[in-house]
């Protein structure tokens, strides 16, 4: 099947078709669990629901499609980070079944299912790599750290201390125990990326360096200082209209902050606008950029008559050109 399901997994889908896991399976029985579990991509209930109500979160018009524009903020929700816009295009040239270049619920489960089966066979490498040459072939508690942090995760010790609670740290844990650790601490490095408007730290630290040389003492900006941090990191506001259209974003950057779990009374307000709120104001201008940049490239497509599939086609060709243009510089460098 190319899917690694869990055995609460399996027992869900014996459930699903009126079968007990304690009982032996017929053939034609085996054919149906297999079946269900193609179905739902290897997901839960619970986990189904869970991607849906992400999906259609970001469905607003209920189309049951997702625009380009859409999927770039989709899998910054979903990641934590921000990827690559060749890097987002080149998972819609793979997800994309029908070429029509949007992405449906059904291309988006399997898009999370290839994403969850590699994070699975990283997990189990790192799991059997800490797990050393104990007989018994568990990973002990004293070892958890050091593989979460090999999957570039930072190890909580709260969410360790859940898992392990009285038992001694030379216990061990199964890999399915490991995988559910690992997706908690993922979890919450994705919360907190959020936060961070899915920068990342050396983003974070530039960002927090251009807001203390505007600010000085203050711990806010007004909103003038704002427009001069944004001319001083090349952003063109030369009339009015353009400052006014970036300064009427403010409240929703505000709003993205709290909604991302900063708390209220650090986002400031029209008048003091704080580190937090700069953050997620830069973050909705990038966004818009994007957008506009998909817009452009989808009018220019419509105007030659191209299909989205011949886009992406002569996308990927660009992109191959570009990477071999890559390689030979290094080459000859």
């Amino acid at each position: 099947m190319g899917l690694t399901v869990s055995m609460a997994a399996v027992q869900e889908f014996l459930e699903e078709i009126g079968e007990s896991p304690s009982e032996p399976l017929e053939f034609d029985d085996y054919v149906r669990v297999v079946d269900v579990c193609q179905k739902h991509e290897g997901f839960q209930r619970h986990e189904r629901k869970e991607l849906e109500t992400t999906f259609h979160r970001f469905d607003q018009g209920g189309q049951g499609e997702l625009s380009m524009a859409m999927v770039f903020d989709l899998l910054r929700y979903i990641y934590g980070y921000t990827l690559r816009e060749d890097e987002a295009h080149q998972i819609m040239r793979d997800i994309d079944s029908n070429k029509n270049g949007t992405l449906s619920f059904d291309e988006f489960l399997f898009m999370m299912r290839q994403y969850k089966e590699t994070e699975l066979k990283r997990a189990r490498a790192a799991y059997t790599m800490y797990s050393g040459s104990r007989q018994d072939g568990g990973l002990s508690f004293a070892n958890l750290p050091g593989a979460v942090e090999s999957m570039k995760l930072a190890p909580r010790r709260d969410i360790i201390q859940r898992f392990q609670g009285d038992q001694p740290a030379s216990s061990t844990l199964s890999f399915d125990t490991f995988v559910e650790i690992v997706e908690s601490c993922r979890v919450d490095n994705v919360l907190e990326l959020r936060k961070q408007a899915s920068f990342n730290k050396e983003q974070c630290s530039l960002i927090g360096r251009r807001f203390r040389d505007h600010a000085g003492n203050a711990n806010v900006l007004t909103r003038g200082q704002v427009l001069w941090l944004l001319m001083s990191i090349g952003m063109t506001l030369g009339t009015a209209e353009e400052r006014e259209q970036v300064l009427s974003l403010l409240g929703e950057a505000r709003a993205s902050a709290v909604e991302a779990g900063v708390d209220e009374a650090e986002v400031g307000d029209d008048t003091g606008i704080t580190l937090w709120a700069l953050t997620h104001l830069l973050r909705l201008l990038l966004r818009r950029g994007q957008a506009k940049r998909q817009s452009e490239e989808d009018a220019a497509a419509a105007e030659a008559g191209f299909s989205s599939a011949e886009v992406s086609e002569f996308r990927e060709v660009f992109s191959k050109w570009v990477a071999l243009h890559r390689e030979e510089s290094v080459a000859t460098a």
